[in-house]
């Protein structure tokens, strides 16, 4: 049996009731506003400052920031190179924005959004970037050179470069020193231990393929993975790696959230939905909802403070089943989803 097909028959085996939530609409969950932004280029992630209540998000040349509850347009940071995310150290003041093209980290500060550094790292297609608090570190996945980038925040200064197994894509810390890291290429969480650099673990996904999208229930110790590849959402065992519970979500997920205020997992998936998963208690989980989005809503971040749920999306010209056209002109927005 094909392998897709035989993940698919093993998920109706053991998770009914959350296959046949699968094609609902929640009632609950729905696109409460959309805040209209405009301008050109392709995006990717975004991030909420919930110190601020500013939603910064890439537009390939530009960082949008937007207010998170009015979706006023702020400002912006420009002059940007494929912008992808953005990690934000709030007790440094500084925002580290990741830029795919010419492989350079933008270091802003967060009071004035002015370009105060720009740290050129040895990774190829800067993505996925993180800070933790905890080392003071900042994490860079580079997806086209399989490694990470380690730099300092405080200074910007490149602390080691760490060579992975296979592509990299989202990062969760688990608050005791170590970095997870998605492999997409290789359907594995790598474990990297922040002081030494040192790739401690390689956690296989099962019935994960093509990881991407990541979040951590801290309290529980529970890693939330979204695959990409083949519509999967996988529960692991944050300290150990052991394979907790698989879920069915949208197709071709790109980020995974999570909410401890309201115990839900997300799942924003480019074919227009986002999956919504009841966390019962750390070891049981069903899909509660699939709310409709827009085709190409595949990022999302989460605002536990008002229980909504923020997506990136645009309207694409003509393209082929597996690769949308460009991004037409003026329909870039934000959706917001709430109750």
């Amino acid at each position: 049996m094909h392998a897709k097909m035989l993940a698919f028959a093993l998920c109706l085996t053991m998770w009914p009731h959350a296959v046949s939530l699968r094609g609902a609409t929640s009632e609950v969950y729905r696109v409460t506003a959309r805040y209209t932004v405009g301008g050109t280029g392709s995006y990717d992630y975004l991030r909420l400052d919930p110190s601020t209540r500013r939603l910064f998000v890439s537009h390939q040349t530009r960082m949008e920031v937007i207010d998170a509850d009015t979706g006023k347009v702020l400002g912006a940071i420009t002059g940007l190179k494929g912008a992808h995310g953005i990690a934000l150290a709030n007790d440094l003041g500084r925002g580290f924005i990741s830029n795919g093209l010419n492989g350079a980290v933008t270091v802003i500060d967060l009071a004035s959004l002015k370009t105060v550094q720009t740290i050129q790292t040895p990774g190829q297609k800067p993505d996925a970037i993180e800070y933790d608090p905890v080392t003071k570190l900042v994490v860079v996945s580079n997806g086209h050179s399989n490694n990470e980038t380690i730099i300092d925040g405080a200074t910007g200064a490149i602390v080691r470069v760490i060579v992975l197994a296979g592509n990299p894509e989202s990062i969760a810390f688990d608050g005791r020193g170590n970095a997870l890291v998605n492999l997409e290429s290789h359907n594995s969480v790598a474990r990297i231990e922040m002081a030494t650099g040192k790739v401690t673990a390689d956690w296989p996904l099962g019935p994960g393929e093509g990881p991407t999208g990541i979040a951590i229930d801290s309290a529980n110790r529970r890693l939330f993975v979204s695959c990409g590849g083949n519509e999967r959402l996988i529960v692991l065992d944050a300290d150990s790696g052991r394979e907790v519970a698989a879920l069915p979500i949208g197709d071709d997920s790109d980020a995974a959230g999570y909410d401890p205020v309201t115990h839900h997992v997300y799942s924003s998936n480019r074919d227009g939905t986002l999956t919504v998963i009841q966390q019962d208690d750390a070891d049981h989980y069903q899909v509660e909802a699939t709310v409709e989005t827009q085709f190409g809503a595949k990022t999302h971040t989460v605002d536990t403070a008002r229980n909504r749920i923020y997506l990136p999306v645009a309207k694409f010209g003509p393209g082929s089943e597996d690769k949308p056209g460009p991004v037409l002109p003026n329909t870039f927005e934000i959706l917001v989803v709430g109750q």
